[in-house]
């Protein structure tokens, strides 16, 4: 055990000092301007086919109310198998956090029932969906700025790229037309969930 130990160490040490630890450490490379028609969900759909995908192109088409209602009745569908569940895309996602906050902000202890209060529900909601609306008019106005802290990611399939971060942003360049997507940051040994080499090497590099 050991020797095995001292065998880690050295490993490490090499990769410290190697031009391979940058790409390593973040297992995953910026590919640029990604054309759109090869940007997939995460099992392997058209960006078209996600759910809030007619949501936006109401938006685009002037229809506000009814764009949002739409919205709002989406997260709620999803908010409330959810808060059933305690799984799901939306239990880890940035609603969820966004709506413990607010509870947190009134000292509310709710059990992780986020439906105990509904108007906190309501009001997080609308944040969200005016600000992914702000998202629309910010990239019209200005084009798309690339985030560096919050980066689209996904990882290769074939010639496709299927993403595990930025739907909405690559929904909305679609519907806005753009022929690529300027920037995503693809995992270098594809999806985690299906490669055993992520937990090994994050365990030797964090050793």
């Amino acid at each position: 055990m050991q020797e095995m130990g001292k065998v880690y160490w050295i490993v490490r040490q090499r990769l410290l000092s190697s031009k391979l630890l940058p790409k390593l450490a973040l297992l995953s490379r910026v590919h640029h301007d990604v054309p759109v028609h090869l940007v997939r969900t995460e099992g392997g759909l058209d960006i078209s086919q996600v759910s809030y995908f007619p949501i936006y192109q109401k938006y685009l088409d002037g229809h506000y109310e009814e764009a949002s209602s739409a919205y709002r009745a989406w997260y709620l569908e999803r908010l409330e198998k959810d808060n059933t569940d305690h799984k799901g895309d939306e239990h880890f996602g940035p609603m969820w956090k966004l709506i413990e906050r607010k509870y947190l902000e009134k000292n509310i202890d709710f059990h992780h029932n986020i439906f105990l209060c509904p108007d906190i529900v309501t009001e997080a909601i609308q944040e969200i969906i005016d600000e992914r609306f702000k998202l629309i008019e910010s990239i019209k106005a200005y084009g798309f700025i690339p985030n560096p802290f919050h980066p689209l990611t996904g990882f290769k399939k074939g010639r496709n790229i299927h993403l595990t971060n930025g739907y909405h942003r690559s929904v909305i360049l679609r519907l806005l037309g753009y022929a690529t997507v300027p920037e995503i940051r693809v995992r270098l040994l594809g999806n985690m969930d299906d490669n055993p080499l992520y937990p090994v090497i994050r365990k030797l590099l964090n050793r």
